[in-house]
């Protein structure tokens, strides 16, 4: 009698503590689990699991609703915005999602939410009172386990902050300035993708984990690298967090491992509006090799494809020489993003330009010097390259100081 009365008195506590947070979670309110212990956020995958992981590389799989469940105002369905309604199941209690969405009174989709702190909560699972989501650093799950003293089993409720369209800024607050004079290139090194705004300054960025053709919004991000750390075939000397592979080599840091549809995000600011032609430092030996280049407003909307190899037959064989002369496209005045994409695996590369075309001196004699240097542009006898003839009273090789009289 004893050991029923001290269950019904167990569950009427924690019911209790169901109710008391019933007006602190609050419907139609998206929010991210932070776990106490790991620091990590709940995560729904396609694989139908739960994880944790960084906020932000996922977008929407990070954002929870809760839901009142059916069997009364102390339950709830957490419905994840992209995997349906979490639910424990199996054996080893494993936390799933399926398709179903809420309300559904399921008791494997109900759970007990207990505030156990300012904001912190642990979750139970209706149909097993004892149970809670605990993360397993072992297996990379969510599983439900009984013991409820440990951080790990505590979450805190973050209300979703919308994050901006687009969340980088230059790298190391140095933003390349486009077209200061023209028909000079603006060497933009691609190790220098910019970095997460509100970061310390030389943050190393945020992966996307998005192949799309567009800059994913609302995702905290500014390149996209398939593959989880750094280089792999050489030294790697900065941005040592980032997945992004960069490589210590005789021309300077350059990057490397690249495969398809990997990109980085450069901040830019166009001093001069008008039709440029961009550059790209590279090595490859094998066939030839594509990329495209986009612009993009500062919030990444309104993509426009600035360069695109494959209409010139792809980047051919090169030893870090510059490709220049790329493109003939219209970049308007004021800040812009560009986004420089990998099409083929194999290449390494080491910065691109940007160049403003100015207008081009005249050669009216046709000697191959342009009138800027010229100093007698309808003589083709005279120009820079030219051999002072004595005693003929012209500035043939248009320099004063060769003298045009022996004597002299």
């Amino acid at each position: 009698m004893k050991r029923i009365t001290s269950k019904i008195t167990g569950f009427l506590i924690l019911t209790l503590f169901a109710l008391q947070i019933q007006a602190q979670i609050v419907e139609g309110t998206t929010y991210n689990l932070k776990n106490v212990a790991t620091g990590e956020y709940l995560k729904g995958l396609s694989t139908s699991v739960y994880e944790s992981g960084p906020l932000g590389a996922g977008g929407a799989d990070f954002n929870f609703n809760f839901v009142a469940a059916g069997a009364g105002d102390a339950y709830w369905n957490i419905d994840s915005e992209n995997r349906g309604s979490m639910r424990g199941v199996g054996s080893t209690r494993t936390t799933v999602h399926t398709t179903k969405a809420p309300p559904t009174d399921d008791p494997d989709k109900i759970w007990t939410a207990v505030n156990v702190e300012d904001n912190v909560y642990q979750f139970y699972l209706k149909d097993n009172a004892t149970m809670l989501v605990h993360w397993d650093t072992v297996s990379g799950t969510l599983k439900l386990l009984a013991d409820g003293t440990d951080d790990s089993t505590k979450w805190v409720l973050e209300e979703q902050v919308e994050l901006a369209p687009y969340n980088g800024v230059a790298y190391n607050g140095a933003t390349p300035q486009l077209g200061v004079t023209p028909n000079t290139p603006v060497v933009i090194e691609l190790e220098n993708y910019d970095e997460l705004i509100g970061e310390p300054s030389g943050d190393d960025g945020g992966n996307f984990n998005d192949d799309s053709d567009d800059i994913p919004t609302g995702v905290l991000g500014t390149y996209n690298d398939r593959t989880a750390g750094g280089s792999t075939s050489g030294t790697q000397t900065v941005r040592l967090s980032s997945d992004v592979d960069i490589k210590a080599g005789a021309t300077g840091n350059v990057l490397t491992d690249v495969l398809p549809n990997e990109y980085t995000i450069y901040t830019v600011n166009v001093v001069t509006a008008g039709t440029y032609h961009m550059g790209v430092n590279y090595k490859h030996g094998g066939t030839s090799k594509d990329i495209k280049v986009y612009s993009h407003n500062t919030n990444g909307a309104n993509k426009t494809l600035l360069y695109d190899s494959t209409l010139d037959g792809g980047l051919p064989q090169s030893d870090y020489a510059t490709t220049d002369n790329l493109g003939s496209f219209e970049l308007p005045a004021g800040p812009l993003l560009i986004r420089f994409r990998v099409l083929d695996n194999g290449p390494s590369f080491d910065y691109m330009t940007f160049t403003l075309k100015g207008d081009e001196a005249e050669d009216a004699d046709g000697d191959g010097e342009t009138a800027d240097t010229d100093c007698d542009d309808n003589d083709p006898a005279v120009n820079s390259s030219a051999t002072e003839i004595l005693y003929d009273g012209i500035d043939n090789d248009c320099n004063p100081d060769t003298l045009d009289t022996e004597d002299a």
